[in-house]
């Protein structure tokens, strides 16, 4: 059921309370139902955007430029969901190198997670060579407030109570008491068993940094809350014109067929070790074969190579020649120093504005150029294309122009197994509480090249496995 504000009649009793709606909250909540028991979710937001709201979410961003906060993550149910590319796959092995879980523990949830984002689980990679590998992606067309929103109204498992700002916690020994419910009405106290913080890689670190000062008592002074906050920046790493249909030609069964959709390539797990790099993707999309792009690709390669460019004009209305930018994602590095903090200036509910403190690393910009000049290699060795990389990452320690490098917020409340080095242990309780959880990218300890939204659903999954074992 989902009502536009709390009303106390309309509260009840329930198990467990969550605080936000985006994937993390109302996968939870869906599972969680599914095993009925019932849950509460609190959004601060409204059922669709509205300008009002999502003021709410601006702050400061301090260093290298990324998304205007207010920009990059949206306030209402579903949460960010509602703007997210569907990008989908798991985390590598290799992700978890820094994690005190491993991907076999997350793996059991790898088909639940895919049907709640309605996607095949079917993620193929091949290796091309010992550099490179072509990886598959799903696509998903969820958007959580809208593909759910029938359900959500109808079930009697799960209530959401909108226009709804959580403020602190209130706690007794370790333990969460109550939440405290700011609206437009007054406060509202909410008990429950257990506590989960799912309002995104900004969110959950303000909201437990503001605890801390409102609950000095709550929270282990030695929890880095905010603390080894990660970017994924998307960027473009240059142009390139690639064959497809040499492509399958070359590697034949190693190729893997995706029809109209993007071709995904990343170095192989031995390259990154070898080169000591962080993981990185690019991605080749169809879409961008557009006569504007086509003619500045030939342009640009009949100054350097007029032969080349006499071959590629034949070939202009071919459809096997893709021509466009190459997209890339990084991953970054593990920095204490990249943090959210609180601003001084306050919202309209008196609560810190967020700061993100942001430096870009450099060593995923050399992750990135060793990445290229491997694929550029590749490409020129077998004759399937060619790939330019931009002055930029050649020349380079950091990238001056990112495309929506700010929309993955990952880090601030970081999984490991010590409060000084982390804020969760490896089932999602905050260290040093009782019955407290936090959830979604803010968890990560590494992002890798993957977008994050699958592998949020699935630990929302295995956090409801938890709990349910728990509460019997």
């Amino acid at each position: 059921m989902i009502f536009n504000e709390i009303k106390k009649d309309q509260i009840g009793k329930s198990p467990v309370l969550i605080i936000g709606s985006g994937p993390a909250g109302i996968s939870l909540a869906i599972d969680l139902a599914k095993k009925n028991i019932n849950s509460i979710i609190i959004e601060a937001g409204e059922e669709f955007y509205s300008e009002e709201s999502q003021s709410h979410y601006d702050g400061k961003i301090i260093g290298d430029p990324l998304e205007q906060l207010n920009e990059s993550r949206l306030r209402q149910l579903g949460g960010t969901s509602g703007i997210w590319g569907g990008w989908s796959r798991p985390l590598e092995n290799y992700d978890f190198l820094e994690w005190p879980i491993s991907k076999k523990d997350i793996e059991p949830y790898l088909d639940g997670a895919c049907s709640i984002l309605n996607i095949p689980n079917k993620f193929r990679s091949t290796n091309l060579n010992k550099e490179i590998n072509q990886i598959e992606y799903q696509y998903s067309q969820v958007r959580f407030g809208d593909h759910y929103n029938d359900f959500l109204r109808k079930t009697e498992k799960i209530k959401i109570f909108l226009n709804s700002q959580f403020d602190h916690f209130e706690s007794i020994n370790n333990k969460i008491t109550h939440a405290i419910i700011k609206t437009k009405n007054g406060e509202i106290k909410l008990n429950s068993q257990n506590f989960v913080l799912a309002t995104g890689g900004i969110e959950n670190s303000r909201i437990l940094l503001w605890s801390r000062i409102k609950n000095p008592n709550l929270l282990d002074k030695n929890l880095p809350i905010g603390k080894y906050w990660m970017s994924h920046p998307f960027i473009y790493g240059g142009q390139g014109i690639v064959y497809k249909q040499k492509i399958k030609k070359s590697f034949q069964k190693k190729f893997i067929d995706v029809d109209d959709s993007p071709i995904h390539f990343t170095p192989s797990e031995n390259f990154l070790k070898s080169n000591n790099i962080l993981s990185s993707s690019i991605h080749i999309e169809p879409s961008e074969d557009k006569e504007y792009t086509k003619k500045q690709i030939l342009r640009d390669i009949a100054c350097l190579a007029p032969k080349l460019s006499q071959k590629i004009r034949k070939l202009y209305n071919n459809k096997d020649l893709l021509c466009g930018n190459i997209k890339m994602h990084l991953q970054e590095n593990y920095d204490m120093k990249n943090s959210v903090t609180l601003d001084s200036e306050r919202d309209n509910f008196n609560i810190p504005k967020p700061v993100l403190n942001y430096t870009q690393s450099p060593t995923s910009v050399l992750g990135c150029k060793k990445l290229l000049i491997a694929f550029a290699n590749l490409c020129l060795d077998k004759d399937i294309g060619r790939i330019s990389v931009s002055d930029e990452i050649m020349n380079g320690n950091k990238i001056k122009e990112i495309a929506q490098g700010g929309y993955h917020h990952c880090g601030g409340t970081v999984m490991g197994e010590s409060n000084k080095t982390s804020v969760v242990n490896s089932d999602l309780k905050v260290h040093n509480t009782d019955n407290l959880y936090v959830l979604g990218s803010s968890i990560f300890t590494s992002v890798g090249y993957v977008n994050p939204t699958l592998s949020i659903v699935q630990f929302s999954l295995r956090l409801s496995n938890f709990l349910k074992l728990k509460l019997s």
